[in-house]
């Protein structure tokens, strides 16, 4: 697969989609497109797939039809699948990401970006979930009561670095056992992350040494006595 994958514009995408959740309340479609743009900036590569690619433009075509149907109607019903969609079409760009940048055989910034931008996928598709799942409950998802729509990617970005404010804390118990596994996928992520990334560090200088260790001969060749190894 080609190494010219171009992660900055989803990461980019993101970001803007994390800024723009402070106002959710009044642009809940607006956020759910940037989501949405993200999964197609994702799924552009020519190599991608093709049963990736349909299930990502059924995603994509059943999150814009539910955001535009929330906009326009505002009915609890469509909210809450619309949470669930966005958080499955960030599931999807994070496993598509992590495929792509799983195919490189060496470090680029491309892959440097692409690692962050699957970590940070993951963190906002578990607080997008967090929220679908405050919507369909009767108790409120955190431990202090009813929040503000960009607490819960807050929430879940504290959650998967480990950080641990305890500003905020899961109030049942499904939530308490979701935080949980989601501190556990992003610890485990990051070490399998780090340790691909580090292999493929190595390879462009073990090309470069000829594929030898230091000090190694050759089969077939000699040493300075001329002697067979």
């Amino acid at each position: 697969m080609s190494q010219r994958d171009r992660f900055a514009i989803p990461l980019g995408l993101l970001l803007a989609a994390y800024v723009l959740e402070a106002f959710a309340g009044s642009i809940p479609l607006v956020t759910g497109v940037l989501f949405v743009l993200v999964l197609i900036s994702v799924m552009t590569d020519p190599s991608m797939p093709r049963p990736a690619r349909t299930l990502g433009w059924i995603a994509v075509a059943c999150s814009v039809a539910t955001s535009v149907a929330q906009s326009i109607f505002d009915e609890p019903g469509i909210n809450l699948i619309s949470h669930f969609l966005n958080a499955f079409v960030l599931l999807l760009a994070m496993v598509l990401v992590v495929g792509r940048i799983l195919s490189h055989d060496k470090v680029t910034v491309s892959t440097v970006l692409g690692g962050i931008l699957a970590y940070a996928l993951l963190a906002f598709a578990m607080g997008t979930l967090y929220e679908g799942i405050d919507l369909a409950t009767d108790e409120p998802f955190f431990l202090q009561g009813p929040e503000a729509a960009g607490s819960y990617t807050y929430f879940s970005l504290i959650v998967i670095t480990t950080v641990g404010f305890g500003d905020l804390s899961p109030g049942t118990d499904l939530a308490q056992r979701l935080v949980a596994l989601e501190a556990f996928i992003g610890q485990v992520f990051l070490v399998v992350l780090v340790a691909r990334l580090v292999s493929l560090w190595e390879v462009p200088s073990r090309i470069k040494n000829g594929g030898d260790d230091e000090g190694s001969l050759k089969p077939g060749s000699t040493d300075s006595e001329g002697n067979d190894p």
